[in-house]
């Protein structure tokens, strides 16, 4: 997760040098937002495959299989509760409240929290904003769907892998996320229209 969030921050740097400079190409953080993609992605993967070999030492005892299922399963939601935990740190909401109402994923770890709550401190950027409400999108509909899936075939051997399945409370955190951050997105808009002709 801390490379995820390094990535996340660094593209809010990216996001603040395009809006600070006259060069209107946006060429550069078009770039920055598939290769955070990517590595969050690929961080998923990663995590995947070094679990996989700790399976073969388990796999004769299904109790144990089954408990490693069980801990994967939950790392992943911890993985994805990152993203949605830096959406709602971003726009100043409080990720512990927010993971509160969702009771279903309340003893799933909360990962990196020193670095979740730095976003806080972060300077609002639209255009940040907006990414983080496209990869939110991206990761509801496609990402997280295909790392279960990866993980059911990379854990065939266990019977415990059909239970590799994302969590529907999930995918509602991460959809809400991202329409929070659309929301502060909006409001934020609409005050300075309204400063605008005020003045």
């Amino acid at each position: 997760a801390s490379a995820t969030l390094h990535d996340l921050a660094r593209l809010h740097d990216e996001c603040g040098r395009v809006e600070e400079s006259d060069d209107s190409d946006l060429t550069g953080v078009f770039e920055d937002i598939a290769r955070t993609e990517k590595s969050l992605i690929m961080n998923g993967w990663i995590a995947l495959s070094e679990c996989q070999p700790l399976l073969s030492l388990v796999d004769i005892d299904l109790g144990a299989a089954q408990q490693l299922v069980r801990r994967l399963h939950g790392q992943l939601i911890s993985f994805f509760l990152a993203f949605v935990d830096v959406c709602h740190t971003y726009i100043g909401q409080d990720p512990e409240e927010v993971r509160n109402a969702i009771a279903a994923l309340l003893g799933v770890s909360r990962l990196a929290p020193a670095e979740i709550d730095s976003f806080a401190q972060l300077t609002w950027r639209g255009l940040y904003g907006l990414i983080l409400v496209r990869m939110g999108r991206h990761l509801e509909v496609k990402v997280i769907g295909k790392v279960w899936g990866a993980a059911r075939d990379m854990f065939t051997s266990c019977a415990a892998a059909t239970d590799l399945v994302p969590h529907p409370e999930l995918i509602k955190a991460t959809r809400n996320a991202a329409q929070a951050v659309i929301t502060h997105y909006s409001f934020i808009g609409g005050q300075r229209l309204a400063h605008f002709f005020r003045d």
